[in-house]
């Protein structure tokens, strides 16, 4: 005979950090001639990259995002061609990112030159074990729950049938790329020539922290509660 259950869902969550930022460069030089703009660009990547190098990041903090040599749709009947090359960074020394972009400025009286950042979601961590307490106050929160159901019900509960952890979700952190907040754009972009980062507190404050939650579906096995009335019964 099956066993009669009880089936309940409890919710746990723990805090993560953005343990590293992520930033994407994008260079893009304009030229009457495809090999003169694609030439110009990688000599300002190359120069770029050795900034960010000399400014105290890692070859280990800086990939590549790949080149491409296009003519725009809206210059199709003129001369010129433009190369565009990504530059990735993600490192943990948030401050330090920042301030290294800000030599870009010095770009912003060149005509053919267009640099473009933008800054996506950072890598979250949590601290170590979080995740494992948060489970253990999900299956908590389910007996807490199935125990009252139980009470009301007039039975008991037994022993546990099943657990199923639910997929997780987060709630938004308000940085950027977070599509809670920003919707499908999932970056903040602005050309050379914007203003830089000395009035800005992001470089100094703390990023936002994001809430993780976890749902646990358990099914409890319940039986009816035996009175004292009815044990007095049995024994007559």
């Amino acid at each position: 005979m099956p066993k009669k259950y009880i089936e309940v869902v409890g919710e746990g969550s723990y805090q993560e950090f953005p343990e590293k930022v992520v930033l994407d460069i994008e260079l893009s030089v304009r030229a009457a001639k495809e090999e003169s703009a694609g030439e110009e660009n990688r000599q300002l990547a190359n120069t770029l990259v050795n900034e960010l190098l000399g400014s105290g990041l890692t070859q280990e903090e800086i990939y590549f995002g790949g080149r491409e040599s296009v003519v725009p749709w809206w210059k199709r009947k003129k001369a010129g061609q433009e190369t565009r090359t990504k530059i990735t960074i993600i490192s943990s020394k948030r401050e330090l990112v920042y301030k290294a972009t800000e030599q870009i400025n010095r770009y912003r009286e060149s005509k053919r030159i267009t640099v473009e950042i933008s800054e996506r979601q950072p890598i979250y961590a949590a601290h170590e074990g979080a995740d494992f307490e948060a489970l253990e106050a999900a299956l908590k929160n389910t007996r807490e729950k199935a125990g009252h159901l139980a009470q009301l019900a007039s039975c008991v509960l037994g022993e546990v049938l099943e657990i199923e952890e639910w997929k997780r979700n987060t709630r938004s952190s308000g940085s950027y790329g977070d599509p809670d907040w920003w919707g499908d754009s999932g970056a903040m972009m602005w050309a050379a020539g914007s203003a830089g980062f000395d009035d800005e507190p992001a470089s100094y404050l703390k990023g936002n922290n994001r809430t993780v939650y976890v749902k646990l579906r358990v099914r409890y096995e319940i039986k009816p509660a035996v009175s004292y009335k009815s044990i007095f019964n049995r024994g007559r």
